[in-house]
């Protein structure tokens, strides 16, 4: 009923049995029973007799069916032959037909029910059940009968019944013989059934016990009970209600009942056995069911224990050894083992439970390199393995002696098309084909694989993160990121030392705190942008320390999103570009002095031109007058008023710092005077200005344009420090003297100084701030309204000539600037006023060129004055093509330096090389490409700068001209 295969694990459970091994007790145990069928084969048991012919069961045959049934074909046929002499010498006995059919029928009858038995296990099929392969042997067997009976019957008649030959076999005694053939067969199986149901059977014959066992025996005596119930009361009621003389109750009962009535009261018990039958089977199937839901429960409490423990446990192995003792700890699989693989080889180490120390070989199977076939099988197909036989498909497997009476299971641990290794499972037979079974075990295979794919990704990403860490660690760019609330989340070393912010401070904040109040909007759309886009890189913006410093940064921002796509945060990576945007305003500032040289070169050279015809006509005037007549004196009052504009022209270029750097003797009185006519002009006259000048002041070596600078910028300082309010401004020059004792507190050399003093009633310097004014680009004026350059150049200047400058100041007492500059220790002879000279006379022939005509008209004037022959052009190349027409008729060429289509210095080029004797004097009221070394490279012979009085011209020409006749 069961394979023999699955028998070994009740063999030691039968009571009472000490055979050395189980199959010589098998071999006994099948002659024993086929003496025991011989024995029972001399009982005549009738089973329906009449005049013409009778039929009879022979109970022999039951033995060796037992021991088919029990053991396989191989035994019952052992069984048969033990006692098959005895059965074919009672069948010659009793007619000796027969022996030619009957034998061979029975003999084939054993094998096939034995055959069946060794492929039958407990899940097998209804139509693999001993009841279903009667039917096609017993439609065979009986075709067989029916044909060949007759013909036997010819051959050896039977004794009791001389009327049976083979013209006279009735097909009606055919059919009742193939009836009770088939009949006595079910019979025979039923009982054979019920044995094998019952426990002491099943552990004589070494079986598993099944389900329900103890219900089955409970049922079946009960049914049998009932049937012998059954045939009492039927013995009960022809003993009082149809008595016979002469009978007794167990006469009538038993020795005394006719064939009909012991086919009827056998019918009970029969009926009985089927209905107990059918009970134990709903029973046992209630009990399959039943032990299903246990079974399923137990693995879905295994599922749950595992799935709590995913969740818990972060360690791969603790995690792999601990769900494995959770899949056995329930009872709901005998084992479990679990192989990683790395490139679908395993690798240890291997996790295991329920194998009691008996895994060591299939260890060493692994670290050999083999692969289980179930694993071989599942990599192939990429389906669950079920083994419900392993010994079978399992050949060669280390653990093959452990799966005995079990099944196997193999399943991939898979998860995000990565595969992790495989999870192996035994559990009972009757639930390895279940799909519930198969989807749990998938179910907890792809938990583990997650489980295995979450801690893989997660040290991954703690390994990103160390090296996040480490790289924002080393960056020298602030990295801050926050979330969709502005909330700050990362915030690295170099932001905590760009805003001067500790990062558990920071963490939490919401990032606006960083930004300046007139920033906070642009922030705002620059956030929505990249939410919107991804990405924003490049611009630049300002943001805010924690001590209100505002930094100059370039910021990066990008959008991180989840595992599901949706934004989680933004990085922003910050640059401080403070440094870049100082050199850049460096830069400006320096194009913007440029622009204003260039500005101021424009002006000097308009303005001179303006002048020029001014001082020259003046000059003319004063020739034509006496000295004491009116005109005269307004002449010279209009020579007067060019010359200061000529002065003013030349202060513009020294601020712009178009004038050349020249150190010279210097008394820095006269220079102060200009800057208080200047300031004088400039300041308005709510603000005083008190001056104590001392006129005996001695020189100092110095640039000019400088000590202007020093002073003028002292003085702006000033006028800011009280502008709008009213106030006072003192300006104080003097000689002082330091000691040896003296030179600690100002840090200068002993010697002789000048002192400029400049005092204001202004705010005053914060004593932080005061610290701060000589740092270039400082500056406590609103953005836009100061550079931040105005003390530093005052401090560079006063240090380069080996001075010193010094403040005081109170906050609302104003404050005082002490300047010290060296004097110069030898005497310097003052220059004294040039006397009136006559100027030099020539009679040369000069071309004159300048593109105004004004200019050339007075310049002609004066030089014919002066008594030279004038030819005069307003156009370069027009004087040009005259020069080259007549270079030999001129003496010398006076030419303006900017002119359009040629300038001067072009224009004196193309001369010299028409002729290289001509001398040449460019005159100009400002240009940044000539000086007197440039003119020297191209042979130009003199330069004057505009406007020029007439007595320099003269001097000038008759030099060039005198000189040139020299070289001659």
């Amino acid at each position: 009923m069961v394979n023999d295969r699955h028998r070994n694990d009740f063999w030691h459970q039968i009571p009472g049995l000490k055979f050395p091994g189980k199959r010589s007790y098998q071999v006994t145990v099948a002659l024993v029973f086929g003496l025991i069928g011989f024995g029972v084969n001399f009982l005549d048991i009738e089973f329906l007799k009449t005049g013409d012919f009778k039929i009879s069961i022979l109970l022999g045959v039951f033995f060796p069916l037992l021991i088919a049934l029990a053991w396989g074909w191989r035994y019952g046929l052992l069984c048969a032959l033990a006692g098959g002499c005895q059965t074919m010498w009672w069948l010659w006995y009793g007619g000796g037909w027969g022996v030619l059919y009957s034998v061979p029928v029975f003999t084939l009858w054993i094998v096939w029910h034995g055959w069946w038995a060794d492929r039958r296990s407990g899940s097998s099929p209804w139509y693999m059940t001993s009841f279903a392969v009667e039917i096609p042997f017993r439609i065979i067997s009986e075709l067989g009968f029916m044909m060949l009976f007759p013909w036997l019957v010819s051959l050896n008649p039977p004794p009791w019944d001389p009327l049976l030959v083979q013209d006279h076999v009735s097909p009606a005694w055919l059919h009742t013989v193939g009836i009770k053939n088939t009949v006595t067969a079910y019979l025979f199986l039923m009982i054979a059934y019920v044995i094998f149901s019952l426990g002491p059977a099943r552990r004589f014959f070494g079986l598993s016990s099944r389900r329900a066992q103890a219900d089955s025996m409970v049922i079946y005596i009960t049914a049998i009970l009932f049937g012998v119930v059954l045939w009492i009361l039927d013995v009960l009621t022809n003993y009082f209600f149809f008595p016979i003389e002469g009978q007794t109750f167990w006469g009538l009962a038993v020795h005394g009942a006719s064939p009909k009535e012991l086919f009827f009261r056998s019918f009970y018990i029969t009926a009985a056995l089927l209905v107990g039958i059918v009970m134990d089977r709903v029973n046992r199937s209630r009990v399959k069911l039943q032990e299903r839901f246990d079974h399923q429960n137990r693995a879905l409490a295994a599922i749950r224990n595992v799935n709590q423990l995913i969740v818990a446990e972060k360690d791969p192995d603790r995690l792999l050894n601990e769900a494995c003792r959770l899949l056995v700890e329930t009872r709901s699989f005998y084992n479990a083992w679990i192989a990683l693989t790395v490139d679908g080889r395993p690798k240890k180490p291997f996790y295991h439970a329920g194998f009691n120390g008996g895994f060591t070989p299939m260890a060493e199977f692994l670290l050999a390199g083999d692969i289980p076939a179930c694993a071989k099988a599942l990599h192939t197909s990429g389906n669950i393995q079920v083994k419900e036989n392993p010994s079978e498909y399992c050949k060669g497997c280390p653990l093959i002696s452990l799966y005995a009476g079990r099944a196997g299971l193999c399943v991939g641990l898979n998860h995000a098309d990565r595969n992790f290794g495989w999870l192996s499972l035994s559990c009972p037979i009757e639930f390895v084909h279940l799909p519930e079974e198969h989807d749990l075990i998938k179910e907890v295979a792809g938990d583990i694989a997650f489980a295995l794919w979450v801690i893989e990704n997660e040290n991954h990403r703690k390994t990103v993160e160390s090296q996040y860490a480490a790289i924002l660690a080393a960056s020298v760019d602030a990295v801050i990121a926050f979330d969709l609330n502005g909330r700050i989340t990362v915030f690295n070393p170099s932001a905590e030392r760009m805003f001067g912010c500790k990062a558990e401070d920071a963490l939490g904040s919401s990032i606006t705190r960083f930004c300046p109040e007139d920033r906070l909007a642009e922030q705002e759309r620059k956030v929505r942008y990249v939410y919107e886009t991804g990405e924003l890189t490049g611009y630049e913006s300002e943001r805010l320390a924690v001590d209100g410093r505002r930094i100059w940064v370039e910021l990066s921002m990008f959008l991180s999103r989840n595992d599901l796509g949706r934004p989680q945060e933004i990085n922003a990576i910050l640059r401080d570009i403070s440094e870049r945007k100082k050199m850049e305003k460096q830069v400006q500032q320096a194009q913007k002095m440029e622009a204003i040289g260039s500005l101021a070169g424009g002006i000097a050279h308009d303005f001179n031109n303006i002048l020029f015809p001014i001082i020259g006509f003046s000059q003319m005037l004063m020739e034509d007058f006496y000295k004491e007549s009116t005109e005269y004196k307004n002449a010279r009052e209009i020579l007067t008023a060019a010359g200061r504009a000529s002065e003013l022209v030349n202060q513009i270029l020294s601020f712009s710092r178009q004038s050349e750097d020249k150190s010279m003797p210097v008394r820095f009185q006269t220079i102060i005077r200009e800057v208080l006519k200047l300031c004088r002009s400039t300041i308005p006259s709510n603000i005083k200005i008190h001056q104590e000048i001392n006129s005996q002041c001695g020189y100092i070596m110095a640039d000019p344009t400088k000590l202007h600078q020093v002073a003028m910028n002292l003085m702006t300082n000033a006028y800011h420090a009280i502008a709008p309010d009213h106030g006072e401004i003192s300006l104080r020059l003097c000689e002082k003297e330091f000691s040896q004792e003296d030179i600690q507190a100002v840090s200068l050399k002993p010697g002789r100084y000048v002192m400029l003093t400049v005092s204001d009633t202004g705010k005053g310097i914060d004593p932080d701030i005061k610290k701060r004014i000589f740092d270039p680009y400082f500056t406590t004026k609103e953005k836009g309204k100061g550079t931040g350059l105005g003390l530093s150049v005052v401090h560079g200047i006063v240090h380069a000539y080996g001075g010193e400058i010094k403040v005081y100041s109170e906050i609302g007492q104003g404050t005082t600037f002490n300047v010290y500059l060296p004097l110069m220790e030898t005497s310097v002879e003052i220059p004294t006023e040039k006397k009136m000279k006559i100027n030099p006379m020539g009679n040369e022939h000069i071309l004159l060129v300048d593109d105004e005509q004004p200019i050339v008209q007075m310049e002609k004037t004066i030089l014919e004055r002066l008594g030279y022959h004038v030819t005069s052009r307003t156009g370069s190349i027009e004087a040009l093509e005259v020069f080259k027409a007549k270079a030999d008729t001129f003496d010398l060429v006076i030419t303006d330096m900017t002119m359009p289509n040629m300038t001067g210095d072009q224009l004196a080029k193309e001369l010299l090389a028409v002729n290289p004797d001509i001398p040449v004097i460019i005159l100009t009221g400002f240009s940044e490409r000539i000086n007197k070394a440039t003119i020297e490279t191209i042979g130009v012979k003199g330069l004057l700068m505009k406007p020029v009085v007439i007595s320099d011209m003269a001097l000038e020409i008759r030099r060039v001209l005198d000189e040139n006749q020299s070289v001659a």
